[in-house]
């Protein structure tokens, strides 16, 4: 960082609020240590009840043989990424969609060349 007057006098104020909220945490985390020990027979269990998410499958009920994400399994061809009616994946932009068209044009062009050299 520079060393400009406006960066340093962020500093400085940064430094003064970081004092501040450490005199309030420390001061916080006192009372907490306080009702700790006065609560100390107490259980953390016993205070809150543990859910399972609503998704999960032990609550749903479901076996646990689908292990990791669901994926959208449509035919795609390797090499040129479209699905069978030809469209281009979803995570795919417009922009990178030219690029990769106008690089599939150029091997295309590089593999018909070859084609009239092996010919001749």
């Amino acid at each position: 960082m520079a060393k400009s007057i406006r960066s340093k006098r962020k500093r400085m104020l940064r430094n003064i609020k970081r004092e501040r909220y450490a005199k309030k945490d420390l001061e916080k985390l006192k009372e907490m240590v306080a009702l700790a020990e006065k609560d100390k027979d107490t259980e953390m269990k016993a205070l809150y009840t543990v859910t399972e998410p609503l998704g999960s499958a032990k609550s749903a009920g479901e076996p646990s043989g689908s292990d990791g994400m669901d994926v959208d399994k449509k035919a795609r061809d390797p090499k040129t990424l479209r699905d069978e009616n030809g469209h281009y994946p979803v995570w795919m932009n417009s922009r990178r969609v030219k690029k990769h068209k106008k690089r599939l044009q150029g091997m295309a062009k590089k593999k018909e060349n070859k084609q009239k050299s092996k010919k001749k």
